[in-house]
C-alpha cells in the first residue's frame, strides 16, 4: 500500500508565503494527507473514498447559486441564501427570495418561497409551495405543502394541514389533521384524521382520533371524541353561556306542552356500545318531524351532519319543559278556581234549601 504524504510548511519570506499547486493520482490504497509538523488536517482514501476533515470547514454566507453552497450531485443540499435563513435538503430553500428568518431541513422543503419570513420547515415537501406565508411551523412529510399565503399555522403530521392555502391561524397535530383544510382560519384539530372534513369552515374544534364536526363549511363548532364514544364525562355541571348581551330576537318561546306531549319518550342500546346499557332519550329525525309539525320558525335544536347523521340538542329542550310545566300550572291554578267558585255555589245552594226546610218545618 502506498501512502503519498505532503508536508506542508509554511516558509516566511520578509515578502510573503510560498505557496504550491499540487496535482496528482492515488494508486490502489493510496492517501492523500495534508498537515503540518503536528497536525493532520485532512486525509482522503483511495480505497474507500472516505474523506476526513479534522480541522472546520468555513463556507461563505450564500450569496448565489455558485457560493457559500454544498451540493448533492446538481442539486442544492445546504446553504443560507438571504438574511438569517438556513437550508437543509435536496433543493430546500432557492436563490431568488427576500424573506428572512427561515428555517427548512428537507427535501424541497420551502423551495418556492418569495416573501415568507419566519417560517420553520422540517420534512419532505413541507411548506413546499409557500411563498409570502409568513410565521408557519410545520413537521412532518408535506405538512403545509400547499400552503401559499397562509401565516401563523402550525402543523405537526404527515398530511397536516397539506391543504392549506390561505388560512389563518390554524394549528393541526396528527396524522392527517385538518388535511382539507383550504381557506378556514382558526381551526384546532388534534388527533389521527381529526378535523380532516373542514375545507373553509372556521373557529372550529376537533379533538380526538377521527374527530369531525358536523359540517366542513361551517363556523364555531367542537367536536370531542368520534362515533364510537360510548361514554364522556366531567366532574363538574356544564356551565352555558346564557348573556342577554349575546342574543338578539327574544321572544316567548312558541313550545310548550303541545309540542311535549307530541313528542315519543324511548329507551335504546347504541350499536357501538358493547355493554350494550340501555339509555332514555328521543329519536331526532321524530323530533324533527315534530317541530315542522308545530313551529314555523327554524331551529337549531336538530343538526344534520356531512355524512347525514342527526343529532338533537338536548339542552333545548329544557324551555319547552318548563313552559310546559307554566301551562299546566295556569290550568291546574284554572280549575282550583271554578273548583272554589263552584264549592262556593254549593254551598249557597245549600243554605237555600237548607232554609227552605225550615220555613216547611214551620
Amino acid at each position: 500500500m502506498k501512502t503519498i504524504i505532503i508536508l506542508i510548511t509554511a516558509v516566511i519570506f520578509s515578502s510573503g508565503i510560498l505557496s504550491q499547486n499540487i496535482n496528482g493520482k492515488l494508486g490502489i490504497g493510496g492517501q492523500f494527507i495534508l498537515r503540518d509538523t503536528n497536525n493532520t488536517f485532512l486525509t482522503l482514501t483511495q480505497s474507500n473514498g472516505y474523506l476526513n476533515l479534522n480541522r472546520s470547514l468555513v463556507l461563505p454566507n450564500t450569496t448565489g447559486s455558485t457560493i457559500g453552497v454544498i451540493y448533492k450531485g446538481a442539486d442544492r443540499f445546504l446553504h443560507n441564501y438571504g438574511t438569517d435563513n438556513l437550508f437543509l435538503g435536496i433543493n430546500s430553500g432557492n436563490f431568488t427570495m427576500s424573506g428572512l428568518g427561515n428555517t427548512a431541513i428537507g427535501n424541497s422543503a420551502l423551495d418556492n418561497n418569495t416573501t415568507g419570513i419566519f417560517n420553520t420547515s422540517l420534512g419532505v415537501q413541507s411548506l413546499t409551495n409557500n411563498t409570502t406565508g409568513d410565521n408557519n411551523t410545520s413537521l412532518g412529510y408535506q405538512s403545509l405543502s400547499g400552503n401559499l399565503s397562509g401565516d401563523n399555522n402550525v402543523a405537526i403530521g404527515h398530511l397536516t394541514l397539506s391543504s392549506n392555502n390561505s388560512g389563518l391561524s390554524n394549528t393541526g397535530v396528527g396524522f392527517r389533521s385538518l388535511t382539507a383544510n383550504t381557506t378556514g382560519d382558526n381551526n384546532v384539530a388534534i388527533g389521527n384524521n381529526s378535523g380532516a372534513t373542514i375545507t373553509t369552515g372556521s373557529n372550529n374544534i376537533a379533538i380526538g382520533n377521527a374527530a369531525n364536526v358536523p359540517s366542513g363549511i361551517s363556523n364555531n363548532q367542537i367536536r370531542l371524541g368520534n362515533t364510537s364514544v360510548t361514554y364522556a364525562g366531567i366532574q363538574v355541571a356544564w356551565t352555558i353561556t346564557s348573556d342577554s348581551r349575546l342574543k338578539s330576537n327574544i321572544k316567548n318561546s312558541d313550545l310548550g306542552l303541545g309540542f311535549i306531549n307530541k313528542l315519543r319518550p324511548v329507551s335504546y342500546t347504541r350499536l357501538n356500545d358493547e355493554k350494550q346499557n340501555t339509555e332514555y332519550g328521543f329519536i331526532s329525525q321524530e323530533v324533527d318531524e315534530v317541530l315542522k309539525e308545530v313551529s314555523p320558525d327554524k331551529t337549531g335544536m336538530i343538526s344534520v351532519d356531512d355524512e347525514g347523521t342527526y343529532s338533537l340538542r338536548y339542552n333545548d329542550l329544557i324551555a319547552p319543559m318548563v313552559k310546559a310545566i307554566q301551562e299546566l300550572t295556569a290550568e291546574n291554578d284554572k280549575l282550583r278556581n271554578e273548583h272554589k267558585d263552584l264549592e262556593l255555589r254549593f254551598k249557597k245552594l245549600e243554605e237555600k234549601l237548607n232554609g227552605y226546610s225550615v220555613k216547611e218545618e214551620n
